[in-house]
């Protein structure tokens, strides 16, 4: 299987830019991925749910524009994650990281900083300007030997699911960053969090580690704009000693990404039916079951 998505990496990365986009975002998006009955139904019925939820008419003519405008963006994040030279230098010169000023100011507390990305926008552009600026991450992922083709010896950033957690908080300890991926819940336990006046699975994980660490979480949302990317924040949040502190942590992430996602609905690459709660159940016992016999076993 690894071989395999190896093989694709790396016939991908030798393709011309223009047949590359043209086959992810024309034959993969628009004509298979976007077009599907069901998963173009999941998708309009999760933007719905966004618009109504900030008091916006979930009009056709306003979901097709959402369609229209997240199917690039959406390309265009797939493809910078084979790196390519020409996205690299995007990440070294068009992306402004606004929010430094508050990293530095977190980072001055000495316990670390704890980045909450939340599948929004070209995150995967941020964390290449982080990169290119020595910032060092420590980033869990499903599977780190996804990331074995990144340039640069990048991939020593990245770390599987299982131990990942203890080199989290050792990253922490020393001041470094830690990068959690927000939407998706990995974690042993599957508490629901309201998001956009629903429960859904979002992962607990930057409250856990804000809770055992003392790290501040800083969430941060990368807007494309006029051909360049913002990475912008409101703030730090903290995980407050108390029985609650890590639901108090999660909900008030929760609501940071309503309001970034609420109003740019076409920088949220979630298209399946996030608020399914028994989906979401099934299709983690699944990916569980599925790294247990081939996941990365070396936990290094």
């Amino acid at each position: 299987m690894i071989l395999l998505f190896r093989a694709c990496v790396a016939i991908a990365q030798r393709l011309p830019r223009r047949l590359l986009e043209f086959w992810v975002e024309t034959l993969f998006l628009r004509f298979g991925f976007f077009l599907h009955p069901l998963r173009r139904g999941i998708i309009l019925a999760n933007y719905r749910r966004i618009l109504t939820h900030r008091g916006e008419p979930p009009s056709p003519e306003r979901l097709r524009s959402i369609m229209e405008e997240t199917r690039p963006l959406y390309s265009r994040l797939l493809i910078s994650m084979l790196c390519r030279p020409e996205d690299v230098a995007f990440a070294r010169e068009d992306v402004d990281l606004e929010f430094l000023p508050l990293f530095e100011k977190a980072r001055s507390e000495g316990n670390g900083v704890i980045l909450a990305i939340s599948n929004f926008g070209l995150f995967a552009h941020t964390l290449m300007a982080l990169f290119l600026r020595d910032v060092e991450c420590c980033i869990p992922i499903l599977d780190r030997r996804t990331v074995a083709h990144l340039p640069f010896g990048w991939s020593r950033h990245f770390r599987s699911v299982g131990r990942s957690s203890w080199d989290c908080l050792d990253a922490l300890t020393r001041n470094k960053t830690v990068v959690s991926l927000t939407m998706v819940n990995f974690l042993s336990r599957r508490p629901a969090y309201a998001l956009f006046g629903a429960p859904a699975r979002l992962s607990y994980a930057p409250a856990k580690l804000a809770a055992q660490s003392g790290a501040p979480i800083l969430p941060v949302f990368s807007l494309c704009e006029r051909g360049r990317c913002r990475v912008v924040s409101d703030g730090l949040l903290r995980a407050e000693p108390g029985p609650d502190s890590i639901r108090r942590a999660t909900e008030a992430l929760a609501r940071v990404q309503e309001k970034y996602i609420g109003a740019h609905p076409e920088h949220w690459h979630v298209y399946e039916d996030f608020w399914n709660l028994r989906w979401m159940d099934l299709n983690y016992g699944f990916v569980k079951g599925i790294l247990r016999v081939f996941g990365d076993k070396t936990w290094s």
